[in-house]
């Protein structure tokens, strides 16, 4: 059975509300997105978005079942590199070409995959539109939920791709909207932490990380910001003094969820 949201989170544990007993298949239809971007609620930023995804192809889904057995041999090729890599492992140079080569091959399927389905995202954000994040926010947070589906779609399950996608993407935008209603905030697509965890976290970084990760995730006016909204002029994520580099905003970011982690392990939870 392919893995969902369900049997990986145990948010939502009702058997018929998994990808594989419903026969909804929301696919934005050509023509539904350029529909979409005309809408009088629509700005330019997300108008541009929308017409530019529109430019992605439809794929049919037994494209899309290929492309996920590609993506899960690259993803079983990488395993076998890293791990060879790890122990010391001198793996002959035709086994290490064909390996790096099936894992270049998943890159590039994962790729098109998520840039062919990125269309399920926009009308599933539209329907959160009214719960104090913005349109473009919502959509962030659905990719996120795309790039988890593509990474977890078994192709052998029978289930249609844009079915279980739509459910990771649902799953990830009802989450975050929901979750920070209730004092709990989704940094990670697969973690949700609470104030006193986030805070703590803080409470070791410089006021600059600080004001950074506040900005970033919203932590005091509940709205995230993407890096494309938060980035005036190139190379800067944000109004504060001086600016941020989009670098040093990764590595900001990479080091206060380190430090999340790092505190749950700590506290056992």
């Amino acid at each position: 059975m392919a893995d969902t949201p369900m049997n990986s989170a145990n948010e939502f544990d009702t058997e018929d509300t998994r990808p594989e007993h419903t026969d909804e298949a929301p696919i934005a239809e050509a023509g539904s997105l350029q529909d979409m971007a005309n809408e009088s609620w629509v700005d330019d930023d997300a108008r541009a978005y929308l017409l530019e995804i529109d430019r992605f192809p439809l794929l049919d889904p037994q494209e899309e079942v290929d492309l996920a057995v590609k993506i899960k041999a690259g993803a079983e090729a990488a395993d076998r590199l890293s791990q060879a890599s790890q122990d010391g492992v001198v793996l002959d140079d035709a086994e290490a070409r064909r390996l790096a080569r099936i894992q270049s091959d998943g890159d590039a399927a994962k790729e098109q995959l998520v840039g062919a389905s990125l269309r399920l995202v926009a009308p599933i954000a539209k329907r959160y539109i009214f719960r104090g994040v913005s349109f473009m926010d919502l959509v962030y947070e659905g990719n996120m939920g795309l790039l988890r589906a593509t990474e977890r779609f078994d192709p052998a399950s029978g289930a249609a791709f844009s079915v279980y996608a739509s459910w990771w993407i649902r799953a990830a935008i009802s989450r975050a909207t929901g979750l920070r209603r209730r004092g709990c905030f989704p940094l990670d697509p697969s973690e949700t932490f609470g104030e006193g965890e986030i805070e703590n976290a803080l409470s070791s970084m410089s006021e600059r990380e600080r004001d950074y990760i506040r900005f970033r995730f919203g932590l005091e006016n509940g709205s995230i910001r993407t890096f494309g909204e938060s980035a005036p002029e190139p190379g800067v994520v944000c109004t504060l003094p001086g600016g941020i580099t989009r670098e040093r905003a990764r590595q900001i970011e990479a080091k206060f969820l380190a430090k999340l982690r790092n505190l749950r392990g700590t506290l056992g939870t």
